[in-house]
């Protein structure tokens, strides 16, 4: 399906979330990782990445916390790469700004990050 991956990093999920899951963030048992999220711009260029890994809530998790959806409003996300330890995604989303009612709270491809929330 994808081309042209050469030279492209890899991102491997080491544990399960128990609360949450990402389809298109990292090789997993539940996904695999978008190559549109990669970049071969170099180790030194990190800008800020037009979209984003998603991130949906299990339903097992939800079931457990009726009162969730009214109750989380922000989600603070950090990436860390195991083997050099750099911060690659540092970022607060509002959950709530783009949430219509009865839908369940997610952070989309698209969600923009708060400004200033993090490094990235």
């Amino acid at each position: 399906m994808w081309e042209n991956l050469e030279g492209l990093p890899t991102v491997k999920q080491t544990s399960r979330g128990n609360a949450w899951f990402s389809k298109d963030m990292a090789e997993s048992d539940e996904g695999e990782m978008k190559p549109t999220f990669g970049c071969k711009c170099g180790a030194s260029d990190w800008r800020p990445a037009m979209s984003h890994p998603t991130i949906n809530f299990r339903k097992e998790f939800l079931d457990v916390h009726p009162d969730f959806a009214g109750r989380v409003s922000k989600l603070q996300v950090n990436l860390v790469n195991d083997k050099t330890k750099k911060m690659q995604w540092d970022a607060k989303y509002d959950l709530q700004r783009f949430l219509k009612p009865g839908d369940t709270p997610s952070l989309t491809e698209t969600n923009p990050a708060i400004p200033d929330s993090g490094t990235q």
